[in-house]
């Protein structure tokens, strides 16, 4: 009895841990091929940076405003405003400064135009001169919606602003004289290398001061994605020492071959001032795809509404066609699948799929995979979905936006559960009571096994 009644209890416990996922698992949806700009035209999310003083001090603050538009009929979530700026010079390239992301988790409604500040802290250090402002906006730290803020030569909005100081001239990168491999490096240029191959840099580094000066030169290298901290592969860092005038070279040998995507920045830093250079470049064959532009439309998620999910993936460098697969997942807030979305063939342009709402949803996940033909993930990217960032109008329970949750629907409450440990218990009765009828009757207590006197010891029981 004692068994049976544990087997119970572990067949409940069991129950009530996998059957909500189960109930709840559902096959994949078949993404269709269509075109991106079904769904995303290019500028239709912009950036305008301003200066909020013409002219500033070396040392003190200056204020930014940017000017955000979405035109799209959905929200983008997610997005970050990244800015670099450049000291103009008269050479081809300007001397970048400063790159930094100064807006995360921005969110952008539906049609929305909106204006953010923010500020710069400019370096003691800065030289007296003119400067350029670049801003970019990125979703997820990876997706250029607006210029392309992994080159220096694609920018979505520029502004011009003037530093006073006391500094006529310092130490820095001279950009024009970069080698890559002993060749005069062109940021226009896509640079790719063989697998095994060895990829050197060699850059300048110019004492533009009549004294001796020392500077800290930093190499950081990422695979693929600079706006990732994660994806940081390698760091070196040497102190270099600086004649009146001298120019030096300071070196570095990418050491990886594991990836096909790398970028390198590499740092400068005398006092509070920095000198800066990003290169991109890539190893073998393989190509060079990732997702882009990746949303839903037509929310709230709500019971009975339809809406589409779409991704734009972006690929095919040199030409070559990728095949492979793609997987999207969209969760609720406690990781329960809303629905699976997936493709298996040729990836070309875009990827999207329908779907209708079971219930409502004010808070959701969306999860893109790429992966090639050997299952290796090549690319990924997730969106998080909060009604209370879009706005009243995206929630279902109007009323409660300040609470973390919301109480369950009817469709919500696990009655499947309550039914299933229901079933379980009655079956459970019932093989007690069939056990039970089954055991042969037991012989009648006899006056010496009377329980009152059974721990008595008896005459005889002394072995």
């Amino acid at each position: 009895m004692k068994k049976l009644l544990i087997k119970i209890l572990v067949a409940v416990f069991l129950v009530s841990v996998f059957i909500p996922t189960g109930i709840r698992a559902q096959e994949s949806t078949p993404l269709q091929t269509v075109k991106c700009s079904d769904f995303y035209q290019p500028f239709s999310v912009t950036t305008e940076i301003t200066s909020e003083l013409v002219s500033s001090i070396a040392g003190g603050q200056t204020r930014f405003y940017v000017n955000l538009i979405n035109e799209n009929d959905y929200p983008i979530v997610g997005g970050g405003i990244y800015v670099k700026i450049f000291e103009k010079r008269s050479d081809l390239n300007g001397v970048l400064v400063d790159q930094f992301f100064t807006k995360n988790s921005v969110v952008l409604r539906p049609k929305e135009q909106r204006k953010i500040d923010f500020i710069w802290t400019i370096p003691a250090w800065t030289k007296q001169g003119e400067y350029i402002a670049y801003s970019y906006f990125v979703v997820a730290n990876k997706v250029n919606l607006a210029g392309v803020a992994f080159v220096d030569n694609l920018p979505d909005s520029i502004t011009s602003f003037t530093i006073k100081s006391e500094i006529q001239s310092g130490v820095r990168i001279d950009r024009n004289n970069v080698k890559i491999n002993g060749k005069i490096y062109d940021q226009d240029l896509k640079y790719r290398f063989g697998t095994e191959e060895e990829i050197k840099f060699d850059i300048p580094i110019q004492n533009e001061t009549n004294g001796e000066q020392s500077a800290i030169v930093i190499h950081e290298l990422y695979k693929n994605n600079p706006l990732l901290s994660a994806e940081r592969i390698d760091m070196k860092q040497e102190k270099i020492e600086l004649k009146a005038k001298e120019k030096k070279l300071a070196s570095y040998t990418v050491g990886d071959k594991s990836f096909s995507n790398y970028f390198l920045i590499s740092k400068v830093k005398w006092n509070d001032s920095n000198s800066l250079f990003n290169s991109a470049f890539s190893r073998g064959t393989s190509s060079l795809v990732k997702i882009g532009v990746t949303a839903i439309d037509n929310l709230p998620i709500s019971e009975g509404k339809e809406s589409q999910v779409f991704t734009c993936i972006e690929g095919t460098f040199g030409g070559t066609p990728f095949s492979g697969r793609v997987d999207a997942v969209l969760v609720d807030r406690s990781g329960q699948i809303i629905k699976n979305f997936s493709y298996q063939g040729k990836i070309e342009d875009a990827l999207k799929a329908s779907f209708t709402g079971d219930r409502a949803y004010d808070q959701s996940k969306l999860k893109v995979t790429i992966a090639d033909n050997q299952g290796k993930v090549v690319d990924e990217l997730v969106i998080n979905y909060d009604c209370k960032e879009l706005g009243p109008e995206f929630c279902s329970n109007k009323t409660e936006l300040a609470s973390t949750s919301t109480p369950p629907t009817a469709s919500q409450r696990p009655w499947y559960l309550i039914a299933v440990i229901g079933v379980i218990i009655v079956v459970a009765v019932f093989l007690i009571i069939f056990k039970k009828r089954k055991e042969p009757p037991q012989n009648p207590m006899r006056s010496g096994d009377d329980p009152m006197i059974s721990s008595i010891e008896r005459p005889g029981n002394n072995n």
